[in-house]
């Protein structure tokens, strides 16, 4: 039998007489007394488990580191100049070396050499804008003709070499 709410009162010394009363306007009420009923007091109901964890919690206060502190310039000098520094021995070599490209500009290699371009712009774009997926679409559509010219570039620059060009 389910407990009565909190907010029935519980019976005191003497127990409730449960009538039931029929009437209407025209006729007088039939009044049939039905049973007495004794009321116990209420108890709480038990507890539950997780009732411990569901309860406010304290506000949370956010606290932000302070600022970053950036090194003096010249510390930011030296070690610009160290990642810049095998740059600057390659392009020195290069020049020394002096390599030719005669034929870098050609009409059978320049789709090849434009083609690779594009795959660098596609990087550059990738740096400041792309998402994977969408370099990685656009990679695949741009290595098709990629693949081709390439053939095309070192099958023209054989040919030179074996002097049938």
């Amino acid at each position: 039998m389910a407990r009565p709410p909190p907010s029935l009162p519980p019976t005191g010394t003497a127990p409730l007489k449960v009538t039931l009363l029929l009437g209407s306007f025209v006729h007088d009420p039939a009044s049939i007394e039905l049973f007495d009923l004794i009321v116990p007091a209420s108890q709480p109901p038990p507890v539950h488990a997780d009732e411990a964890s569901f309860h406010v919690l304290p506000t949370i206060h956010h606290t932000f580191r302070p600022e970053q502190k950036l090194p003096p310039r010249a510390i930011s000098a030296v070690f610009s100049a160290l990642v810049l520094s095998p740059w600057v021995v390659l392009l020195g070599l290069w020049i020394k070396v002096g390599p030719s490209t005669p034929r870098l500009f050609s009409p059978t290699i320049l789709p090849f050499t434009t083609l690779l371009a594009a795959f660098e712009l596609l990087l550059f774009w990738y740096w400041v804008d792309l998402k994977l997926g969408q370099v990685l679409l656009y990679g695949g559509i741009l290595s098709i003709p990629t693949v081709f010219a390439g053939k095309h570039a070192l099958y023209s620059m054989g040919e030179t070499r074996l002097g049938r060009k």
